[in-house]
């Protein structure tokens, strides 16, 4: 079952990601470029980035009932949230748009399989759950 909580900590994580420049942490002035692409207002940018708060969380869901050894190897929320979070504000930094969802998740998939390290036949059965959230 999805915690409220979780969903909210992971949203949390993604945003302090997003708000982050590579090896230094917090940038209000990144927040302001994050801003200036995105021309939809603050609450819009984070409602946005937030929403894959609960597709990250119903990856946790479907691997713990799927994976044979269900086990976190370390924080999920400093090794996938903050670093999805990121990448999610360097894409629209380079691009001036957010990532399509199928970027996104591909982006969710790839850090997720490398954080629980996944054997081949464990990611090919979560790219096809993923692909079913599309």
């Amino acid at each position: 079952m999805m915690l409220p909580v979780a969903v909210s900590t992971t949203a949390t994580f993604m945003i302090v990601g997003m708000l982050s420049e590579k090896n230094t942490g917090l940038s209000e002035m990144r927040y302001t470029k994050l801003l200036e692409r995105w021309e939809n207002g603050a609450v819009e940018l984070h409602a946005t980035l937030c929403e894959y708060a609960e597709t990250s969380e119903k990856i946790i869901e479907f691997l713990r009932e799927n994976k044979t050894a269900f086990d976190f190897p370390g924080v999920y929320d400093y090794e996938v949230s903050e670093p999805f979070g990121q990448w999610f504000g360097d894409y629209l930094l380079r691009h001036d748009v957010i990532p399509q969802t199928s970027d996104a998740n591909r982006e969710l998939f790839e850090l997720t399989s490398t954080f629980f390290m996944l054997k081949d036949e464990e990611k090919q059965q979560l790219n096809v759950f993923i692909k079913e959230l599309e």
